[in-house]
């Protein structure tokens, strides 16, 4: 049975089964999941089953949907998409047996065979061997038996994590606030300006990650517009034409 977990700033918060032919999610009561929050339309987006398939549609929301980390007007849901509303995340789930798990959480090492298990490496034919001496017989020949090679293994690296002893913190540059820092040490915090441009900055496992909430203009990285990225040193924001310089510190 397919089901949608929600989780807000990494935490888990419930779970829905998908039991309907539709299911909507908006902030209005009368929804079939509420959510209750000013960056979330009144009917913000519905899910439909097709035969064996779950489609999403955006319902002409104000601040949009976005699907793992893609904005959609409609999407064929698969096993492990996560669907952005607002500040939620819902991931999409067919495996009763499927857990709760945040967006970030990725395999920290997966080895790859690149020889199939079992198989043996290809030899030449050994070398007829010599006529004994007609003095001497032969003496035994004892071979070693051939070792198969290591199968090759390719490790994958695991993702960056915020340096121990750290904290992210958010400097302004320019404005009336310039040189007023903000440390990140709370799950999130949120930045803007209700109605015209506000973004929110998660601490997760893997770093600090912001993502748009509302208003019709993207937070700027590094001079591009995002719908969600996780921040590196030095990264530059820019938020309500402010200007916002990202770094870590050592904890106190």
């Amino acid at each position: 049975m397919a089901k949608l977990i929600l989780s807000l700033a990494g935490e888990y918060v419930e779970e829905y089964k998908l039991v309907q032919e539709s299911t909507r999610i908006g902030r209005r009561p009368h929804n079939d999941i509420q959510v209750d929050h000013l960056a979330v339309s009144g009917e913000h987006a519905v899910v439909r089953q097709k035969g064996q398939h779950y489609v999403l549609n955006d319902l002409d929301s104000t601040n949009g949907v976005t699907v793992n980390g893609q904005r959609v007007s409609r999407h064929v849901l698969q096993d492990g998409d996560q669907i952005r509303i607002g500040k939620h995340i819902f991931r999409f789930c067919v495996d009763n047996k499927a857990t709760f798990a945040p967006a970030s959480a990725k395999p920290f090492e997966k080895t790859v065979l690149l020889m199939p298990p079992g198989s043996k490496p290809l030899m030449k034919p050994s070398a007829p061997a010599p006529a004994p001496v007609a003095s001497k017989p032969a003496a035994p020949v004892i071979s070693k038996p051939a070792v198969a090679p290591a199968a090759a293994s390719v490790a994958v690296a695991p993702p960056a994590a915020v340096p121990a002893r750290k904290v992210g913190v958010v400097k302004v540059l320019t404005g009336a606030n310039a040189g007023r820092e903000l440390v990140l040490n709370k799950p999130s915090t949120t930045l803007g300006r209700t109605g015209s441009q506000v973004a929110v900055i998660t601490r997760q496992p893997q770093g600090y990650v912001i993502s748009h909430v509302e208003g019709p203009r993207k937070p700027c990285v590094n001079g591009h517009d995002i719908d969600m990225i996780q921040l590196k040193e030095e990264d530059l924001i820019e938020l309500v034409g402010v200007k916002m310089a990202f770094f870590f510190r050592d904890q106190a």
